[in-house]
């Protein structure tokens, strides 16, 4: 269920920031005495032995191969562009496609931000899925 929900819509930020705060408490904490089912986010003492930087590299770069989540939930919005482009028809390509004529050929050319502009600005207000999915790809 949560898959679908990443895959659907914008996650708020203080969400966001709250999902990553609780998986560095449940990782790096010794003690999970901090999280609360009921309490949004974590706070507590770390004892991190890593940076925060070197965290996400790889194991075998040094890191400990942790996943950075806001990359993560940004490619999972950028991959309905290539979605977009996959032969099998569906209706909101053809939405698009009445938005934004060749929104196919315009996206996968080589954009500047003032055409990326012009086609978020095609787009309705109300589609702010498609929106975000588009400044993120």
């Amino acid at each position: 269920m949560l898959r679908y929900y990443l895959n659907t819509i914008q996650l708020p930020l203080y969400l966001v920031k709250a999902m990553v705060a609780d998986a560095n408490q449940f990782i790096w904490s010794r003690y999970q005495d901090n999280m609360h089912a009921d309490e949004i986010g974590s706070t507590g003492n770390l004892n991190k032995y890593i940076s925060k930087e070197a965290q996400h590299r790889p194991i075998k770069k040094g890191g400990a191969g942790i996943l950075h989540w806001p990359n993560h939930l940004i490619s999972l919005a950028a991959q309905w562009i290539f979605k977009l482009a996959h032969p099998r028809q569906a209706l909101w390509k053809n939405i698009l496609e009445c938005w934004v004529p060749n929104i196919k050929i315009k996206l996968f050319s080589d954009l500047t931000k003032a055409d990326k502009q012009e086609i978020l600005n095609a787009i309705p207000e109300s589609a702010h899925f498609i929106k975000y999915c588009i400044q993120c790809f």
